[in-house]
């Protein structure tokens, strides 16, 4: 459906780049975000597959003092690994929150655009709200 006619074009036009910039955005995250639970997932279980291995059979890589030490450092790269892994899994969760939050202020006001009798001006004032509460959403 069209929007109706008294809407300037300009606004229609903002609200579907704004919109096609956080679906894209938020595609992106989610892409990103399943990486870094992958990344998560198998650094924690070699992690967790070397330090059994050792405790059950001794150094993993090596023998004697050094082959600890090379099997404990192994370890402790994979699980540091994990930590970044996770935190930054956390910050895209918040990103990805903040997005769809966006993308739902936008889809409901491009349904106004169409379907509602709400005055030009309130849509465009919403229009300017949703961007400055999201405004990476918007860049």
């Amino acid at each position: 459906m069209e929007p109706r006619a008294d809407i300037p074009e300009r606004i229609v036009q903002n609200i579907a780049k704004s919109l096609d910039h956080s679906v894209n955005m938020t595609r992106a995250i989610t892409r990103l975000n399943s990486v870094l639970f992958m990344t998560s997932i198998v650094s924690a279980a070699s992690t967790t597959l070397i330090t059994t291995l050792a405790a059950a059979r001794g150094p993993v890589i090596g023998a004697g003092t050094q082959g600890w030490q090379l099997s404990c450092g192994i370890a402790a790269f994979f699980g540091f690994v994990t930590t970044l892994a996770e935190g930054f899994k956390h910050q895209s969760n918040d990103k990805m929150t903040r997005s769809r939050l966006c993308i739902e202020r936008l889809r409901l006001l491009d349904i106004s655009l169409r379907h509602s009798q709400r005055p030009v001006e309130e849509i465009d004032r919403e229009f300017d709200e949703i961007v400055r509460a999201y405004p990476e959403a918007m860049n």
